[in-house]
Parts: structure tokens; sequence; C-alpha cells
């Protein structure tokens, strides 16, 4: 029982002191801050260190950075925690192998579907531009043929007005002759067969002309799509070897970056290859 009494005495004595003695420090820190003429050795003794925001923006950016070294992974109970500086390290050997064999599949389809996506591009590239070349192509046909047509056309009116002239005075001939009263019925008949003769004569050989002008327009349409239809296939060739240039360039620039994550992860992807097959992945 005394020894109890002891005790509880000894408890409230200790409390009692650490009351007085925090009572003492805040009473001389509120005299400290009541009194800016105090010295600086005691203020630094007294006051509490200030806070810096350039020393805590410092403090943030070093915790952020060790953060970043680390990735922390929660482990199911009764396992034990971690800090990985690679997740890839605390996988299953045949998680590994797996996903290992998941991204070189996938890689290897992309690369394939990309080669077969940048082909198909380029040679809607060169149909498109062979197309245009074409209409271009015909458009200029066209305003040839027509000014040809034209041509013809002044060429014609100047045979027609020369034939018309050169038949011209026979037929007046002929009409006059038909004029004279007293002529027999037979004598008329022949001169009026002659006239006709004649007019048709001028008409056939009017025609002639008019179509020896459309056989040579044909040909020359004809010829010329024969040049241009040669020009056209030139011209396709050279996009071809063009386009056949860069799909090839294009291709090695993706096997070129496909490589180099094989060489990044060789061992691994040997390993992998090795297990499967023996096709060989470097080209």
């Amino acid at each position: 029982m005394n020894k109890q009494k002891a005790g509880a005495l000894w408890k409230t004595f200790f409390f009692s002191l650490v009351f007085l003695l925090l009572l003492a420090g805040g009473t001389k820190f509120w005299l400290a801050r009541r009194d800016p003429g105090a010295p600086p050795e005691e203020r630094e003794i007294i006051l509490l260190p200030e806070l810096k925001w350039g020393s805590y923006d410092r403090f943030l950016g070093e915790a952020q950075k060790l953060s970043r070294r680390f990735q922390w992974r929660v482990e199911k109970p009764g396992g034990e925690s971690s800090v990985l500086s690679d997740p890839a390290e605390e996988l299953p050997a045949g998680e590994m192998r797996e996903a290992l064999q998941v991204e070189l599949a996938e890689r290897r389809a992309l690369l394939t579907e990309e080669l077969q996506l940048r082909r198909r591009l380029i040679a809607k590239e060169i149909d498109s531009r062979i197309q245009q070349r074409k209409n271009h192509d015909e458009y200029l046909l066209q305003q040839a043929i027509e000014e040809r047509r034209r041509q013809q056309a002044v060429e014609m009116a100047d045979f027609q007005r020369e034939k018309e002239k050169e038949y011209a005075t026979r037929l007046a001939a002929l009409r006059f002759k038909l004029e004279i009263p007293d002529l027999s019925a037979a004598e008329r008949s022949r001169l009026a067969a002659e006239v006709t003769a004649l007019e048709q004569e001028l008409a056939a050989v009017i025609q002639q002309k008019v179509e020896a002008h459309q056989q040579e327009l044909e040909q020359f349409a004809e010829a010329r799509r024969e040049a241009t239809a040669v020009e056209l296939e030139a011209y396709r060739r050279e996009l071809e070897a063009e386009g056949k240039e860069r799909l090839d360039r294009e291709e090695q620039s993706l096997k070129e970056e496909f490589n180099r994550w094989v060489q990044r992860n060789e061992e691994a992807v040997q390993a992998l290859l090795a297990e499967t097959s023996e096709e060989k992945v470097l080209f």
C-alpha cells in the first residue's frame, strides 16, 4: 500500500515538473516574440526554425526522384514485400517466356501488316497518279482533235468553194442551153440529165473530201492515243520503280527497328526461338 502511494506521488511530482518546464518555455517563447530586440543568439535558441519554401521544394523534388527510382508492388498477405527497379525481375520464368513470345509475335505481325499497308498505299498512289495522267492526256487529245477539226473545216470550206467555182461554169452553160425555147424534148431531157450528173458529181467530190477528212481525223486521234499509251506505260514503269525503291527503304527501316528490339532482347529471344523453332529473326 505504501509502495502504491509512493509511486503515485512520484508520478504526480514528475508530471508537475514537466508541466512547469513547458510553461516556462512557452512563457519565454511568448516574451521573445513580443520583444523583437532580443539578441539573435537568444532568438535562434528560443524560436523554432522558420519554414523556407525553397528548401521545401527541393525536398519534394528529391522525394519525387527517389520515388521514381523504385516501383512498389503490393504483395499478397503472407508474402514478402519488395522494392523493384524492374518489375520484370520478379516475374516467373514461365510468365517472362510467355510475355516475350506474345510480344515477339505481335511485333512480327505488326511488321508484316505495316509492310502490306505501305505496299497497298504505294500501289494506290501509283494508280491515282496514272489516272490523273490519263485524264490529262485525254484532255490534251480532245483539244488536239478539236484543233484539227477546226483546221479541216477551214480546208473544207476552201475546197468546196474551189470545186463549186470549177463546176459552176459547166453547169451555167448547160442551164443556159436549157433556156433555149425551140429545143426538142429529147435534147432538153439530155441537157437536164447532164446538169443532174454534174451536180451529183460535185456533191460526190465534196462528200469524198469530207470522208477523207473524217478518216484523217480518226487516224490522227489513233496515232495520238498510241503515242500517249506508250508514254503512259513508260510513266507507269517509272512510278513503279520509284515506288519499289521507296518501299524497299521503308521495309529496311521497319526491319532495322524490329531487329534493334531483337538485339536489345537477344538472349531471351534466342532462347525462346531455340525452344519453339529454328526460324531466324534477323533479316
